[in-house]
């Protein structure tokens, strides 16, 4: 080995997952990603790309940032998706309960539909604010 130089092995376990990354990463065909998921089709024949690692760094970044964070963060995503789905959908239910009630007694009869509320002062002058045009204003009795 000269100096500067670190040689790695194609039977070691980074290396296979530097390929693996690499082929999921550099847009293999959806199916064929699918047949190497169920066992049916080998992964390292569908790389598009054969590019051969030339620095260490880059390298140990791409083995660890994929292997350790990719899952993670993926993990944390769908977790957070499927707490917010949690957390949010009761509201969005008894919202329309709520609605569907209120258009059932208006329509017999039993309340009057209401009038449409006009945003407050603050709402209006911040949307106003934000898109520099200062509507006109009315004073009413």
């Amino acid at each position: 080995m000269t100096e500067g130089t670190f040689k790695i092995r194609k039977n070691k376990w980074h290396y296979r997952l530097y390929k693996f990354w690499w082929a999921i990463l550099d847009g293999p065909d959806p199916f064929i990603f699918f047949e190497v998921l169920l066992g049916r089709k080998n992964w390292r024949d569908y790389s598009r790309s054969d590019r051969e690692p030339t620095s260490l760094c880059p390298y140990f970044w791409f083995v660890v940032l994929n292997t350790l964070f990719l899952p993670l963060l993926l993990s944390l995503l769908m977790i957070v998706l499927v707490v917010a789905t949690i957390c949010v959908s009761p509201f969005f239910l008894l919202s329309e309960i709520k609605d569907r009630r209120r258009k059932r007694r208006i329509a017999q009869g039993k309340v009057k539909p209401q009038k449409p509320k006009q945003p407050s002062m603050l709402k209006t002058f911040i949307r106003a604010k934000k898109r520099k045009v200062c509507p006109l204003i009315e004073i009413v009795d």
